[in-house]
């Protein structure tokens, strides 16, 4: 007679009555092992049914969020962003080989207004409020290098948020600049040495002025004020060398015509700005980067701005077919 005490309760067992059959296994062994991990089956359920109740309430938590801003959207105030074009009073119209954008020279920022489909050059004011115009024209033309077509635009954009209002194809070929004088849009034709004159705003062309040569690269156009103001220009010659500043008469009353020419204005230069009440130009230098002034009634010249050398000769170089406009309260198309 054996004893078993594995459970609570024992049991006694007369071994004489199966003394003659085989040994069957009880699963003894097995019976133990079940029994020593029922706590840690027991555990483990536990846990996961925590888990779950966390994960339900959870869900229900951002359901109850996702209804109330959808029943009341009023009660979510997510705060917005202001442009700087609504909040910084100066600011600078630059167009570069791929980009047109407001640039705010406080902030070291650009806001762009448009991006790609080939190179920016010249811009002028569409239709102008007190302080900030609202719409811009662009010329857009195809990138200098392994360009895919000869097609070239002027391209008419929203001057806050970019969106394009108007596109019209333009006759000319490697366009460098386009101003805006009264009733008229001038564009730099360079790869011809043409002076395109277009109607605004239709942009129709008046007259192609043939008074260059391919070889002049004229590169820059503006207005030259004043009671001369509406029938002339002044147009930079590039040279690809020794540049020359040129005024032009392109008039109804006598066809357009050289009027004068200042020689030996910097090597390789660009831009046109009037500055000031004495009507200085300022001018780039690109080869020797300097920004240069010059007094036309004296024939004084003035280096403003050097850029400082840093070990070999092409870091000296501007290069700039449009200098930045300020775009401030009562200063549009006044330099900054």
């Amino acid at each position: 007679m054996r004893s078993l005490s594995l459970l609570p309760c024992s049991y006694n067992i007369d071994s004489s009555v199966y003394k003659d059959k085989p040994a069957k296994p009880r699963g003894k062994h097995h019976c133990l092992v079940a029994l020593q991990l029922k706590p840690v089956l027991f555990s483990v359920a536990a846990v996961c049914i925590w888990f779950t109740v966390i994960g339900l309430v959870q869900i229900h938590e951002t359901l109850n969020v996702a209804l109330k801003v959808t029943s009341a959207p009023s009660e979510l105030k997510i705060p917005v962003q202001p442009k700087l074009i609504d909040t910084v009073q100066h600011r600078l119209l630059l167009a570069t080989h791929n980009v047109l954008a407001w640039y705010y020279p406080q902030y070291d920022t650009m806001e762009v207004i448009h991006k790609g489909q080939g190179v920016h050059y010249g811009m002028f004011p569409g239709d102008p409020e007190p302080g900030h115009p609202s719409t811009v024209w662009n010329i857009i033309r195809p990138h200098n290098w392994r360009p895919t077509t000869e097609q070239e635009y002027l391209v008419k954009f929203d001057s806050v948020t970019g969106t394009e209002l108007d596109r019209v194809i333009i006759p000319s070929r490697f366009s460098h600049d386009a101003i805006r004088v009264g009733s008229y849009v001038y564009v730099c034709s360079t790869g011809d040495g043409n002076i395109l004159q277009l109607s605004y705003p239709d942009m129709k062309l008046v007259q192609a002025h043939k008074l260059f040569s391919v070889h002049d690269h004229p590169n820059t156009l503006a207005a030259v004020g004043g009671a001369d103001g509406e029938h002339h220009l002044w147009v930079l010659l590039h040279n690809l060398g020794a540049s020359d500043l040129v005024k032009v008469y392109v008039g109804p009353d006598q066809p357009a015509h050289e009027v004068l020419r200042v020689k030996g204005i910097g090597t390789k230069a660009h831009g046109i700005v009037s500055w000031g009440s004495d009507g200085d130009l300022i001018m780039l230098d690109s080869d020797n980067g300097i920004l240069i002034s010059l007094n036309i009634e004296t024939g004084a010249e003035y280096e403003l701005w050097k850029v400082r050398a840093r070990g070999t000769r092409n870091s000296t170089k501007l290069d700039s077919s449009t200098m930045p406009w300020q775009g401030g309260t009562d200063t549009w198309g006044k330099p900054l």
